[in-house]
C-alpha cells in the first residue's frame, strides 16, 4: 500500500469514528459529566472515555464543546467545588493529548455591558481553569460584535476585534479603511478638547472601558463599524499631526498607561 493510500485509509476510518460520535450525540445528550445518583459526587461519565479514546486516535489540535452547561449535567454551575471538578477533567484531557479545548459558554445577565473573564456565568473556577477566554459582545452596527480576548495567560493583552456576518451568516473580520482613520483622528482630537477633564487612556478607548468607552461610542455615531485597528491608527495619526498628545503614567498596580490629551491642554 503507497503512503497515500495509507493516508486515505486513515481519513476513512477517522470519518467513520467522527460519524459514530456524531450518532451517538443524537441519541444520548452530549455530557463529559454528571452527578451520579448513589454517591452525590460529580463524575465523568462513559461518553467522557469515548471523547477520550477519540482524541487519542485523531489527535486533533482542537475540541470544542458547545455548549459547557449542557456537556456538564450540574446540580449547581454556581458551585465551584462541581465546576472545578469538571474543568480539570478537561484540562487534563488538553494536556494529556496536547491540543486546545475550547468551551462554549454564556455570560451571566449582571454586568450586561461590561467586558470582564468575570461575566462568564455560574462559578468563577471555570474562569480560573482557563488560560484563553473570548467574549463577545454586541456592536452598534447590525449582524456585527466585538470579540474582545478578556483572558491571555503568559501573553500580552490583544486589541479587540470587529467581526460581522457575512451573507452566509459567517462572521468575518473587518479590515482597517484608512479614510476612517483620518477621520476619526481629527474626531478623537475635537472630542478630547470638548471634555477635557475626561482622562480617556489609550487602553480605555480601544478596550471601551472608563471614559474611554464614552469616546467609543460617540465614534460609533461617525463610523458605526471603527475597528480597533483603526483606532489605533487614528491615534497615532492624531499624535503624528499634533493633534493630540500621549502622556504616560502608572496605576497603583504598577502597570502602564497612557492618557490622550488635547496639545491645547499640554504643558511642555
Amino acid at each position: 500500500m503507497t503512503h497515500r493510500e495509507q493516508l486515505q485509509c486513515q481519513a476513512e476510518r477517522s470519518a467513520q469514528e467522527l460519524l459514530a460520535l456524531a450518532v451517538l450525540e443524537t441519541f444520548t445528550p452530549f455530557r463529559v459529566a454528571a452527578v451520579d445518583c448513589i454517591t452525590g459526587l460529580v463524575e465523568p461519565t462513559p461518553l467522557f472515555a469515548s471523547l477520550d479514546t477519540l482524541v487519542r486516535k485523531l489527535r486533533p489540535g482542537l475540541v470544542i464543546i458547545d455548549p459547557f452547561s449542557g456537556a456538564a449535567a450540574l446540580r449547581d454551575e454556581n458551585s465551584s467545588a462541581e465546576v472545578n471538578i469538571v474543568a480539570a477533567r478537561l484540562a487534563d484531557l488538553a494536556k494529556r493529548h496536547n491540543c486546545v479545548v475550547l468551551l462554549v459558554h454564556h455570560t451571566g445577565k449582571s454586568g450586561a455591558d461590561s467586558v470582564s473573564q468575570h461575566r462568564l456565568r455560574g462559578s468563577s473556577a471555570l474562569a480560573a481553569r482557563a488560560r484563553w477566554i473570548a467574549q463577545t459582545t454586541p456592536h452598534t452596527c447590525h449582524d456585527t460584535v466585538v470579540l474582545s480576548v478578556v483572558k491571555n495567560s503568559y501573553h500580552r493583552a490583544i486589541d479587540p476585534v470587529l467581526l460581522q456576518r457575512n451573507p452566509s451568516g459567517v462572521p468575518l473580520q473587518i479590515a482597517p479603511n484608512k479614510t476612517v482613520t483620518r477621520d476619526a483622528a481629527e474626531f478623537i482630537a475635537k472630542w478630547l478638547q470638548d471634555h477635557p477633564e475626561s482622562g480617556v487612556t489609550e487602553g480605555g478607548l480601544r478596550r471601551r472601558k472608563g471614559r474611554g468607552k464614552d469616546l467609543y461610542m460617540a465614534l460609533t455615531e461617525l463610523h458605526p463599524v471603527i475597528t480597533p485597528r483603526e483606532i489605533t491608527g487614528a491615534v497615532d495619526d492624531a499624535v503624528d499631526r499634533g493633534l493630540i498628545r500621549r502622556v504616560p503614567g502608572i496605576w497603583s498596580n504598577g502597570r502602564k498607561w497612557e492618557m490622550l490629551i488635547p496639545v491645547t491642554d499640554c504643558t511642555t
